[in-house]
């Protein structure tokens, strides 16, 4: 079975995908100029899963709209004016390529899609150890990284490119109408998920379900 088919099993009543919150309104006339075909077919869109899968699931579910919720973090003013000193966003730089702990970052093992399929790339990806032990990643490196001026540069830089990101990404999916018993699919990256996992099991309006439960890998 199609990977578009069988998510649809899920019964999403509403679906949520990687593309610019503020982006909204052209993002939708796309997908109201592909529900009626006015020249709009989906290999014209970009080959990435927003469209790809995104536009044909809320085709068959019947869906009017797609709701875009990525956004950008806020970034601190002092972050800010490092990343716009050539000399000094240079050295942040080199030091973000290459550091002590490079050899720390974990790594979630090679992509399974050529030899086992997509659903199990899919599978591998969302793994919720996979997902945990990312999150480590955005803690080392250029984390620890200090200037003469801020101790805490890279924990700030961090706190704005990942943590404040996906703390909106949230917020704008809590923006969606819904009710209860409505549910939600997300079509993101996986790597988002290190932290849009811990919001949506700390907050008491979502019950959070996995693609496992309506993958098969079997082909």
């Amino acid at each position: 079975m199609a990977i578009a088919e069988q998510i649809k099993t899920f019964s999403p009543t509403h679906i949520v995908v990687e593309h610019k919150f503020a982006e909204q309104k052209k993002f939708t006339e796309d997908y109201e100029a592909y529900l009626s075909k006015r020249n709009a077919k989906l290999k014209q869109f970009p080959r990435n899963e927003v469209y790809q899968l995104g536009f044909r699931l809320a085709e068959k579910l019947g869906h009017s709209s797609i709701f875009a919720v990525d956004t950008w973090g806020r970034m601190y003013s002092t972050v800010d004016q490092v990343l716009i000193d050539k000399v000094k966003v240079a050295e942040f730089g080199k030091y973000y390529k290459s550091n002590p702990d490079t050899e720390l970052r974990y790594s979630s093992g090679k992509p399974l899609y050529k030899s086992q399929g997509i659903a199990a790339e899919l599978l591998r990806l969302n793994s919720e150890k996979n997902i945990k032990k990312s999150l480590g990643n955005y803690l080392i490196g250029h984390f620890k990284f200090e200037t003469e001026e801020n101790e805490y540069f890279g924990a700030d830089f961090e706190t704005g490119r990942w943590f404040s990101r996906n703390l909106r990404i949230f917020r704008n999916i809590q923006r969606v109408l819904a009710k209860p018993g409505d549910r939600i699919l997300m079509i993101f990256g996986s790597g988002h998920m290190n932290l849009l996992n811990v919001f949506f099991d700390a907050c008491p309006e979502y019950e959070r379900e996995h693609i496992g439960n309506y993958l098969n890998t079997s082909k």
